[in-house]
């Protein structure tokens, strides 16, 4: 049997094609957890595991007698150290983005 074809307007890209059941779902679902959980998704799930995981947080501060002796502290300090300068770092990327002013070329007149 085939397969009746779909109609595409004229300019528009082609359609993807269908999945079906008989396909391999392991690429498709590689996408789909791609699209799901970016980067920074991701840093942010295993920052929560991190804080709600007790013994790992132990490794990164010293959470029972707070002497600054964890294991892991000089790693935890840099973290912070990186953390704090993200905000200035991302305002001086955004003012050298908006310095040339606005490209109208890439800016669809669609609404």
């Amino acid at each position: 049997p085939q397969q009746p074809q779909q109609m595409q307007q004229v300019g528009s890209p082609p359609a993807p094609p269908a999945i079906t059941g008989r396909s391999n779902p392991l690429p498709v679902l590689m996408v789909a957890l791609k699209r799901i959980f970016p980067p920074p998704v991701v840093a942010s799930l295993l920052g929560v595991i991190v804080a709600l995981l007790h013994p790992v947080r132990g490794l990164l501060i010293d959470i029972d007698v707070r002497d600054d002796d964890a294991p892991l502290a000089f790693l935890f300090d840099g973290l912070r150290k990186i953390g704090s300068a993200a905000v200035p770092i991302n305002m001086f990327i955004l003012g050298a983005s908006l310095v040339n002013g606005i490209d109208r070329s890439t800016i669809s007149l669609r609404t």
